[in-house]
């Protein structure tokens, strides 16, 4: 019995550190001063601003096939694991600092889980991602998302897309996906009434799944024990995401909050789609 306790204690130690390091972890080509110095003259500036599902390294890494894809543009990825509207706030000057040419803005995934349970929200503060005082709703992911199109448009020449939400869970009637249909009502409101682009990810998402519905008996509830078991399947085991997903039974994400390959590839395809059109044009 102590044997076990000790055993149990020793994984418990070393996820742990493992979860530090991916909660901690920037891309390499986040947007620091060390970064931006290294940008070359007459490439355009590529900035993806966002959360986990830009970041990639809990997620399937998109940014990562844009830049081997399209090598006549510079790829900033500009995601970070666990943000919310209020984190992208309070870095947005990184952004801006950039120059860029083009934005692709996809936020919101966490102010939503934020609503969702108590739990959820006490990590996000935890982590350092919402300081006393800010609290998540739909009202302050309006409020919030409103003021990052405001600068990024009023402080940068950029070219902006707007991506909707990708679903939560794979249940099309489920509340968490009502929730995240409302949420990108909001974003496509916004991107109308500024003129910008809205690429339809959720859209397309729902679309993939009412043409091959997901077999899996998961609920959303489950996402946090998910997202710990496809971290250590992941760092541990060398299971990529479409492996996990496989053995979940999901058809788009191995935990429900982030992408495998056929819904990344989705969110890569509709952002350099509009960087061919961009340049085009």
């Amino acid at each position: 019995m102590l044997y076990l306790f000790l055993v149990l204690l020793i994984v418990f130690f070393l996820y742990s550190r493992l979860r530090d390091k991916v909660v901690k972890h920037i891309p390499e080509t986040f947007p620091i001063t060390e970064n931006r110095a290294k940008f070359q003259n007459g490439k355009p500036i590529v900035v993806c601003f966002g959360d986990s599902n830009t970041h990639g390294n809990v997620s399937y890494n998109w940014v990562a096939d844009l830049e081997k894809n399209l090598p006549d543009f510079q790829l900033v990825n500009a995601g970070r694991n666990s943000d919310l509207t209020f984190t992208l706030l309070h870095r947005i000057e990184d952004v801006i600092a950039c120059k860029p040419n083009f934005i692709n803005v996809l936020i919101g995934t966490n102010d939503l889980n934020a609503t969702f349970a108590k739990s959820s929200l006490k990590r996000y503060q935890k982590t350092g991602r919402l300081i006393e005082g800010e609290v998540p709703s739909i009202v302050s992911f309006k409020r919030n998302y409103e003021e990052i199109v405001d600068r990024l448009s009023g402080e940068t020449q950029a070219e902006i897309s707007l991506m909707s939400l990708p679903l939560m869970g794979e249940n099309l009637e489920s509340e968490e996906n009502k929730s995240v249909a409302a949420y990108n009502s909001i974003i496509k409101e916004i991107a109308e009434k500024n003129g910008l682009i809205y690429l339809p990810l959720f859209e397309q998402q729902k679309a993939y799944l009412e043409q091959f519905p997901s077999q899996t008996k998961y609920k959303f509830s489950s996402y946090f024990y998910l997202l710990n078991l496809s971290i250590m399947k992941h760092y541990w085991f060398g299971k990529s995401w479409d492996e996990i997903s496989r053995s979940n039974k999901t058809k788009l994400s191995p935990d429900f909050l982030h992408q495998n390959s056929i819904s990344g590839k989705m969110i890569a395809e509709l952002v350099s789609g509009e960087l061919k059109n961009t340049r085009e044009n």
